[in-house]
């Protein structure tokens, strides 16, 4: 069962589209947030699979929530719903799925949550469950024998970066995903990828990727791709400006 959280402030529209959704199968409406900041609480709590979020809402745009919401799951299925068509790049750059133009449409609801069903259910044959991941207090560069470390209480625990399969944010924190498990830390990617060598390539706002563990890429919702990587269940993703730098710096074609 798919849990959905819808963000809208019109309490007649959001009626209208818990009804409509609330018809579909393998679908339930978890919660619905008037506003930008009790929507991020809500889908921090509950951890839905998909978010219907509106535009303009009060105390903070649906645009900025969306921000708000990829660092509490990068692969969060992001649907805008808007009355209006001219916002359509600017919930693309950050990462939507899909984008719906209001009066809501049943049919076109549909097609989008049963892309969403695919990508969930069937994605790489079905590698997209989650590691168990251990919490860790810091972390070092030994950019001399190629090693991070990790800090946890009193202990050190050394991980080879060429072990490394990709680094991503889940629920406000940053997990390590090695051949040996799941690091999860405080610091940021950010803070992370300015001590990574060009093996390693910032692929999304959400995720990290070594380059030598992509094993291939397919088309993930609009302007991005799925990439799946070796040794491990989890994918990240990559949008299509990622993917053209991408081939610009690793690819010889």
């Amino acid at each position: 069962m798919l849990k959905v959280v819808i963000g809208e402030d019109n309490r007649h529209e959001r009626l209208m589209l818990k009804k409509m959704l609330n018809r579909i199968s393998d679908l339930v409406v978890e919660g619905e947030a008037d506003n930008g900041p009790d929507l991020i609480e809500l889908v921090d709590k509950l951890k839905p699979q998909i978010v219907f979020l509106d535009i303009n809402m009060p105390k903070m745009s649906g645009l900025e929530a969306a921000i708000e919401l990829l660092d509490i799951n990068p692969q969060i299925f992001i649907i805008f719903a808007t009355a209006y068509d001219h916002y359509t790049r600017e919930a693309f750059d950050v990462y939507a799925f899909d984008y719906l133009v209001k009066p809501y449409d049943f049919e076109r609801i549909v097609k989008t949550v049963d892309r969403i069903k695919r990508f969930v259910y069937y994605p790489f044959n079905g590698i997209r469950q989650a590691e168990k991941a251990v919490e860790y207090d810091s972390i070092q560069m030994n950019n001399r024998h190629q090693h991070m470390i990790i800090q946890a209480d009193e202990r050190l625990i050394f991980i080879k970066m060429k072990e490394i399969i990709l680094i991503t944010r889940n629920s406000r924190k940053t997990e390590i995903h090695t051949h040996r498990g799941v690091y999860k830390i405080s610091e940021s990617l950010e803070k992370i990828e300015s001590k990574l060598d060009d093996s390693f390539f910032r692929c999304h706002r959400g995720y990290i990727i070594n380059v030598d563990k992509i094993v291939g890429m397919h088309p993930w919702g609009n302007k991005t791709y799925l990439v799946q990587l070796e040794n491990t269940k989890e994918t990240a993703l990559i949008t299509m400006e990622k993917l053209k730098l991408f081939r610009q710096i690793y690819c010889m074609l």
